[in-house]
C-alpha cells in the first residue's frame, strides 16, 4: 500500500500542465490537442479520483489492516482500530498529500535539484508553480467522495444480498455453503473505525492545505461533510452495528493526530 498511487493519480491529471518527459512529447501533443479533448477530459478529470479511490478502498484499507493485526500489538478491537488510524493518517500525508503535490512535477523538481545554478528560492517558485496545478486534482477527489461516494453507499446493497444472488445464480456447481458461513455474510457489519475517521482526517488535511490556493476546496469539504454526515447517521443508526465499546477512545488519537 505504500506504493506512489498519488504521484501516479496526480501525474495523469496534470499531463498537460507540466513539461513532459522526451518520451512521452509525441503523444501528449495528440492528448493535449482539441482533438481529444474529451478523451482528456476522461483520463484526466474522472479516471485519477476514481483509480486514487479505488487503490485506497480496496488495497490500502484491508492490506493495512491486515499488518497491523499480524503485529500482535493490541488484544483489544479498540486499540487496534486506533492503530491502524495512525499509520492511515502517515499513508494519506506522504503518498496521498506530498505525492500528489509533487506528481505531476516530479521530473522538474529532480532537474531542478541536479542544476548547480538554482538556489532554494527557485525550488520554492517551482513548488508554487505546482501547488494550485495539484489543487484541481484534490478539488475534484473531494467532489466525488462528497457526492458520488455517499450516494453510493446508500442504494449500494448489503454484502450478505450480493452472496446470496452469486451462491443462488451464478454458481454453476451449487456451491457448498455452510450455516456458520451464511450467518456471518448475512449478518450486519460493524463500521470500520479507523478508516472512515481517516478520511475525514484526509479531508480536512486536503481542505486546510489548499483552501487559500483554491478557495473553491473549502465549500467542497464543507459538502463532503454534510452529506457524509447524512448518510452516516443513518447507516449507524439502521444499518451497520457496534462492533466494541471504546468510550470515545478514537477521538483521543484524532486529537493527537
Amino acid at each position: 500500500p505504500s506504493s506512489p498511487s498519488g504521484i501516479f493519480t496526480v501525474g495523469i491529471s496534470m499531463a498537460c500542465n507540466v513539461e513532459p518527459p522526451s518520451g512521452l512529447r509525441g503523444f501528449l501533443t495528440w492528448y493535449c490537442s482539441e482533438e481529444a479533448v474529451v478523451f482528456q477530459s476522461i483520463v484526466s478529470g474522472l479516471l485519477p479520483p476514481i483509480l486514487l479511490t479505488l487503490w485506497e478502498v480496496f488495497v490500502v484499507s484491508f492490506f493495512m489492516m491486515y499488518l497491523v493485526q499480524a503485529q500482535n500489538v493490541h488484544a483489544s478491537l479498540s486499540n487496534t482500530d486506533r492503530r491502524f488510524l495512525r499509520y492511515y493518517y502517515v499513508w494519506v500525508f506522504v503518498n496521498v498529500l506530498m505525492g500528489g503535490i509533487t506528481g505531476g512535477a516530479l521530473t522538474g523538481f529532480v532537474e531542478d535539484l541536479m542544476d548547480s545554478s538554482n538556489t532554494s528560492y527557485s525550488l520554492q517558485q517551482h513548488l508554487g508553480r505546482v501547488l494550485p496545478i495539484s489543487s484541481n486534482f484534490f478539488l475534484v477527489f473531494v467532489f466525488f467522495r462528497a457526492v458520488y461516494l455517499p450516494v453510493q453507499r446508500l442504494i449500494f446493497p448489503h454484502p450478505g444480498i450480493i452472496c446470496w444472488a452469486v451462491r443462488k445464480y451464478l454458481c454453476i456447481f451449487k456451491c457448498a455453503v455452510t450455516p456458520r458461513d451464511r450467518t456471518i455474510k448475512y449478518s450486519p457489519r460493524g463500521v470500520r473505525m479507523g478508516r472512515e475517521v481517516g478520511v475525514f482526517l484526509m479531508t480536512v488535511m486536503l481542505g486546510l492545505t489548499f483552501c487559500l490556493i483554491a478557495p473553491v476546496m473549502a465549500p467542497a469539504c464543507v459538502l463532503f461533510f454534510v452529506m457524509n454526515f447524512v448518510v452516516w447517521r443513518y447507516h449507524v443508526l439502521y444499518v451497520y452495528e457496534r462492533g466494541y465499546e471504546s468510550n470515545g477512545s478514537m477521538w483521543f488519537t484524532v486529537v493527537e493526530l
